[in-house]
């Protein structure tokens, strides 16, 4: 009985290690499967991850692709409930429609996006607007509007088409059961949408102006009238004339732009380039209120109760209109770039923003706007730079992500900080994020910025200023277009006006204290600098006019010392680079030149590569050196060559990466190359034959456990043979049983069985098969 027991317990534990074992292979391909991964995983789900096509790669390999936003342009908001969901309809161009899950506001959720081949139509796809009737969607595109149910929203039918050639700027509404058409250019078409799923065109409303705009309802002494905003003027139609509709000039103002019109109780909300017009409907339309005071225009409005909601470039408006007549200003919140429309959920205004995305703020306070959250989407990648675990990237009038990419597959958002400028340069030393602004629409149109981001998923702003410096008693402006940064100090240029001319030069900042940025010198340099380099104690100064290259010696406290040596150019220079005693510059015409300058005062040019360089205009905007490679970008070609540099006076193209629409910038780093692009956000890239650098810290337990695990079975193994060999004590005949029969516990011959302390003993033998014999019997045992 006691033999039986060791039996089971011999076959659980081998079949218990060898399930752990499978288990553990399976998790360990798994956790490579999940690197190799090409789909990315974001805190918000992406819209689109548009596949990279026609990419030319050698010794290269796309890794990963990233945005932590939505991939589209937006237009227009609607809001709609659809079965038991609010649905958020965000037409978006040639990105299609877009749909997004609005129930709870604070938690609006990605549903899908329908673009190209979707609509299964001949009418080019480009998103102008919608309208949603019932379960139906109306989607306005370039040649016409196409009807889909969206009574399943996952998968909406295509009931009807109305085809229209050529359609301008389109916007339309739905008054009964008639469908106004607003084409910007050709009038305001008509139609009888009775049964949704067969429209007729009924009439065309066409005026002897060019522009049309907007087309409002309202009833007066329960009269259904139609208000069409046309270029100058604001006409009325009745709406049981529109067979035959006879217009009435109600509003005349010569070079009268763009309008919004919303309509409360009685009166009439109308932008017009800067200015808000309000009128009194029951007074026949009597212009009551005109304001003209809110910078670069007016964008959208809203109307909501007593409040008025209007958005101009950069702010946002709350306004107490429950005496028109007198209009209350309440709050003004800054807001990033152009907001083309603003609607409401509840207590909630929801802002779309071109370039930001879309912005929730609660109504619930009278007296602010509280932000509540924002959908972000992709805007213009410009510049990205690696620190450590971390990709750092800059868009145009958008802001800044902190992306984490220590596993490269897999790129995941971080954090994002607002920064709604036009040009924005970045820097990271250490733990700070030095952020370079500049801006054609704020007051200030240079503008320091610097973060602590020791803590990425949370930066802090720890310092700010202008580009306005008190320097000996004179004001000195920085441009901070051109800068370096070497630990805690700022070349960047300034200029001052003496009174009868500018003067131009370097500017040393000195940035110990973010809190109080001071100039610690200046010095003067003649014409502009286009670029500004340091290393080795010397400042590299590239200055286009001139087509010079000055190098300067530095002391050990950042301070000019002398001129050290000018190399001259036979044109402009764009672009330098500066390592290990070589200078890497791109010269537009030419391509880029590589100089020897171990001897400052002899540099010697060693090559010059020109790759499809057709037209002088074009030439290498951006160049990395890494290693013994230098990458350059041909803005001509739109390409990234990657060159073997070990000869520097016989560089070999090794690699090249094409098909990248709209590169902007490149970043290598730990044998990475990051790439931004108009297209994508964020583009990585393995730089050697290896397609895939597996980051084993990932993996570390897995392999762990593995080897844990295979140890245990090793010795097992081992000791299974002594443990075979050497049995708990039987309590009657010395007798193992086989299969069948019983075998003799005593065997002659080479080898004899042994009972010593009631223990069965096994003695050592070359004789192959006697061994095999005594192991078949306790294998049967077993």
């Amino acid at each position: 009985m006691f033999v039986q027991k060791t039996k089971y317990k011999g076959k659980l534990l081998s079949t218990a290690i060898l399930m752990l074992l499978v288990l553990n292979t399976i998790f360990i391909y798994t956790s490579i499967e999940d690197l190799t991964a090409q789909n990315i995983s974001t805190d918000f789900p992406t819209a689109n991850d548009k596949p990279l096509e026609d990419v030319v790669l050698t010794d290269c390999s796309i890794l990963s692709t990233f945005s932590a936003t939505i991939q589209a342009k937006p237009r227009e908001l609607k809001l709609a409930r659809i079965g038991n969901q609010d649905i958020l309809f965000l037409s978006c161009g040639y990105d299609g429609l877009i749909l997004f899950d609005f129930s709870d506001v604070k938690k609006p959720k990605f549903i899908a996006e329908f673009s190209g081949d979707f609509f299964d139509s001949e009418f080019t796809v480009f998103v102008f607007s919608t309208i949603i009737k019932d379960s139906y969607c109306l989607i306005a595109l370039r040649r016409g509007i196409v009807i889909y149910d969206f009574s399943d929203i996952l998968n909406p039918e295509k009931v009807s088409e109305i085809y229209i050639e050529n359609l301008y700027y389109i916007s339309f509404k739905i008054r009964y059961s008639a469908l106004f058409v607003i084409d910007n250019l050709k009038g305001c078409r008509i139609y009888n949408i009775e049964n949704i799923e067969k429209p007729i065109f009924v009439n065309r409303i066409t005026f002897r102006v060019s522009n049309y705009y907007d087309v409002i309802f309202y009833k007066d002494n329960n009269i259904d009238k139609i208000i069409l905003s046309v270029t100058d003027y604001l006409l009325e139609y009745n709406y049981s004339s529109i067979l035959d509709p006879k217009a009435k000039m109600v509003y005349y103002e010569k070079n009268l732009a763009e309008r919004n019109l919303k309509i409360i109780d009685n009166y009439l909300f109308s932008t017009s380039e800067m200015q808000l017009s309000i009128f009194d409907l029951s007074l026949e339309f009597k212009l009551i209120s005109k304001h003209i005071d809110v910078p670069f225009g007016f964008t959208c409005l809203a109307v909501k109760d007593d409040y008025l909601f209007l958005a101009s470039n950069n702010h946002l408006v709350k306004a107490d209109i429950s005496s028109p007549e007198e209009i209350i200003l309440i709050c003004e919140v800054k807001i990033p770039s152009f907001s083309i429309d603003m609607i409401f959920k509840g207590e909630y205004l929801i802002v779309l923003d071109s370039f930001t995305g879309i912005r929730i703020y609660s109504t619930n306070d009278p007296n602010e706007l509280e932000f509540i959250d924002t959908i972000l989407f992709s805007s213009l990648s410009k510049e990205v730079i690696v620190s450590g675990n971390y990709a750092i990237y800059s868009t145009f009038l958008c802001g800044i992500f902190i992306v984490n990419i220590k596993n490269p597959t897999r790129p995941k958002f971080v954090s994002f900080i607002e920064c709604p400028f036009e040009e924005v340069s970045i820097f990271v030393e250490e733990d700070k994020l030095y952020v370079f602004a500049f801006s054609y629409f704020y007051e200030i149109r240079y503008k320091i910025l610097i973060y602590d981001i020791s803590k990425p998923n949370n930066p802090q702003l720890i310092g700010t200023c202008n580009n306005r410096f008190q320097y000996k008693n004179k004001d000195y402006f920085i441009d901070f277009s051109t800068i370096e940064i070497i630990e805690d100090k700022l070349y960047t240029k300034y200029f001052i006006y003496n009174g009868l001319f500018y003067e131009r030069g370097i500017a040393l900042i000195n940035l110990a204290n973010p809190n109080n940025l001071t100039i610690q010198n200046t010095f003067l340099i003649g014409n502009r600098a286009e670029q500004i380099k340091v290393n080795n104690d010397y400042l590299y100064i590239v200055n286009r006019l001139s087509r010079e290259l000055s190098i300067y010696s530095l002391d050990q406290s950042g301070n000019i010392i002398n001129d050290s040596s000018i190399i001259a150019f036979d044109h402009y220079i764009r672009y330098i680079v500066v390592k290990n005693n070589y200078i890497y510059t791109s010269i537009r015409g030419k391509g880029l030149v590589i100089y020897d300058i171990h001897d400052l005062l002899n540099p010697i040019e060693l090559a010059i590569i020109n790759h499809e360089l057709e037209e002088s205009y074009y030439y290498y905007r951006k160049i990395c050196v890494s290693n013994n490679y230098i990458y350059i970008y041909n803005s001509y070609t739109n390409s990234i060559y990657a060159l073997d540099i070990n000869d520097k006076s016989n560089p070999i193209l090794e690699g090249t990466i094409s098909g990248i629409v709209g590169i902007q910038d490149l970043f290598i780093a730990n044998n990475h190359i990051f790439i931004t692009s108009s297209e994508i956000s964020l583009i990585i890239a393995h730089l050697d034959s290896i397609p895939l650098m597996i980051n084993l810290s990932n993996l570390i337990f897995p392999i762990v456990g593995f080897v844990a695990l295979a140890a245990i079975g090793l010795v097992y193994l081992a000791f299974s043979r002594k443990r075979h060999l050497k049995r708990q004590p039987v309590e009657e005949s010395p007798k193992v049983r086989g299969d069948e029969e019983e075998y003799p516990l005593s065997i002659r011959g080479e080898g004899e069985l042994v009972i010593k302390d009631k223990e069965i003993e096994i003695p050592d033998t070359d004789n192959l098969e006697l061994q095999k014999y005594f192991d078949q019997i306790f294998i049967d045992d077993e």
